[in-house]
């Protein structure tokens, strides 16, 4: 229509130039895209869907209603930024996945459980030999630079900035308090009353991530506290039998017993607290329709980490103390295989249980 083709030159020359209005209008459609793909899946992988196709239809039929007015047909951004919303959808896959495997969440604690005992056995033979502080400083050092390459090669960027300050904030703050304070006290359980007892103490942390719930308003169901309940007597029933740890460590005393049971429950609580605030820093919100990745989460929890456990080293006039794994080799290999299957595999997976269960404290259960 002649009048619509005036008031569309019109908006066009209104934003500054030939092109940007169109720019504009693209990329206001594909937002719109983006946050109506949740449990929508891509028609083939690696593929633009419908809903992609339907953005380059509203853009060339755009075009062709603005190609009367000018002399040369405008140079469209969308064939340089291929599939806006397809391309965060391809690696952040939260709907669906979701759709999917509707159990997402809770195999990945499943899984994270199996990680987490290797990385509890290998861990401490490490930290026996080398020292608990040694050793949790060895694989956070490790385990940075392998969570950065992995988060470069899927997404293209070296770091989440879309994120934004607020959840930044959430998960530096769930890196400082999970893998430095309560990873700590759980490296000093497994060197001092040995892998056995101290994975067994760590089992209430789901009661802990519980507690913390409650103060966030979110009140557990009967289910929940029976299982906690379970998980508690049972730790109880470890606790009264006669200590465990003569093969791990013969000559303990009752006060080195003690300070592995208070490092062991130092670690649950450590846990509990950071997985709360990572599951809020990952929930879905207006800024982010799909929430934070849990790759992403993961990255920037072990940035955060490794800063806060330099600052203790520095602290304590240790700044290399990492190096003293590399002093023993087989210190250095219960470190390795350690940091591969906790740091990296285990916090990832626990990190996509957290954002994808239904209940955090089945999560926190499993895992």
């Amino acid at each position: 229509q002649p009048r619509e083709q005036a008031a569309q030159a019109g908006e066009f020359a209104l934003h500054g130039g030939r092109h940007q209005a169109l720019f504009l209008e693209l990329d206001e459609v594909a937002a719109q895209v983006e946050a109506r793909r949740r449990g929508q899946l891509l028609a083939v992988p690696g593929e633009p869907g419908p809903e992609v196709a339907q953005v380059a239809a509203v853009g060339a039929q755009r075009r062709r209603a603005l190609l009367p007015l000018v002399r040369e047909e405008p140079q469209v951004v969308f064939d340089r930024r291929r599939h806006v919303a397809a391309e965060r959808s391809r690696w952040h896959t939260s709907a669906p996945l979701r759709t999917v495997m509707p159990y997402l969440g809770e195999v990945s604690a499943l899984l994270t459980a199996m990680c987490w005992t290797v990385s509890s056995a290998t861990f401490a033979v490490s930290s026996r030999r080398a020292g608990a502080a040694a050793t949790n400083h060895f694989r956070l050092w490790l385990a940075l630079p392998v969570l950065w390459l992995l988060v470069w090669v899927t997404t293209g960027r070296p770091w989440p900035v879309e994120l934004g300050a607020a959840r930044t904030g959430l998960l530096v703050a769930s890196g400082v308090i999970g893998l430095v304070l309560g990873d700590l006290g759980y490296f000093v359980a497994l060197a001092r009353i040995g892998p056995r007892v101290a994975s067994v103490l760590m089992t209430t942390w789901p009661a802990f991530a519980l507690l913390f719930g409650l103060f966030l308003g979110e009140w557990p169901d009967a289910g929940m506290l029976l299982g906690v309940s379970l998980t508690v007597c049972g730790v109880l029933l470890v606790l009264l039998r006669s200590r465990e740890t003569s093969n791990w460590n013969p000559d303990l005393t009752r006060r080195q017993w003690a300070w592995g049971v208070a490092g062991a429950l130092l670690g649950a609580v450590g846990q509990a607290l950071g997985a709360i605030l990572a599951r809020r820093a990952m929930a879905a919100g207006p800024d982010l329709p799909l929430g934070g990745a849990p790759l992403d989460a993961t990255l920037v929890r072990m940035a955060a980490g490794v800063f806060g456990a330099q600052i203790v080293a520095l602290v304590q006039r240790r700044p290399f103390d990492g190096l003293a794994v590399l002093r023993d080799r087989r210190a250095l290999a219960g470190a390795l295989c350690g940091t591969a299957f906790g740091p990296v595999l285990g916090i990832w997976l626990s990190m996509v249980a957290m954002h994808h269960a239904r209940e955090v404290g089945v999560a926190s259960a499993l895992i």
